[in-house]
């Protein structure tokens, strides 16, 4: 019998928001912090379970808008963390789940994780889509000591956007 689906949270920057509301992302990699006696229990679920998206938000002229959709506009705004699944716009079902190395990601999962396929400079300014998604990995986690050039150990959690 198979068990009842979990939730779980799960925070995403704006730009990866945006990719999946666009349909271009569908893949994410998370740092393994914690090894539980050699056995691999990923926070974000198991396939079947479901995420719920935290985004910030805001209220304007009694109607909820989400940072990642107001560009620009995102500074002059009192932004309020989404708590709560109430808050969440986005759900999620884990799809497939694996452990990696963070350097052996693939072209093909480059293409998953959102990055642009593209050669406009504007949308993809750092060279290779692999040194674009290395830059967009660091701006997330080198500060936390998980730079590329420490090439963690990753969740690789796929998932599938659930219709509202």
């Amino acid at each position: 019998m198979k068990a009842k689906a979990k939730e779980h949270s799960i925070i995403f920057s704006d730009e990866s928001v945006v990719a999946i509301l666009a349909r271009r992302k569908n893949q994410t990699r998370r740092v393994v912090t914690a090894w539980n006696e050699n056995v691999f229990k990923c926070p974000y679920g198991d396939p079947g379970d479901r995420l719920w998206v935290r985004e910030e938000w805001a209220m304007v002229d009694d109607k909820v808008i989400y940072r990642a959709d107001s560009g620009a506009d995102a500074s002059q705004r009192d932004w309020r963390p989404a708590l709560t699944r109430a808050a969440s716009r986005l759900t999620l079902e884990v799809t497939r789940v694996r452990v990696e190395r963070l350097q052996e990601i693939t072209l093909e999962d480059i293409n998953l994780e959102g990055t642009p396929d593209t050669l406009d400079p504007r949308l993809r300014p750092f060279g290779t889509r692999r040194e674009q998604y290395q830059r967009f990995w660091d701006s997330l986690n080198a500060k936390r000591g998980y730079a590329w050039d420490k090439n963690p150990w990753v969740w690789v959690v796929e998932f599938k956007v659930v219709p509202k």
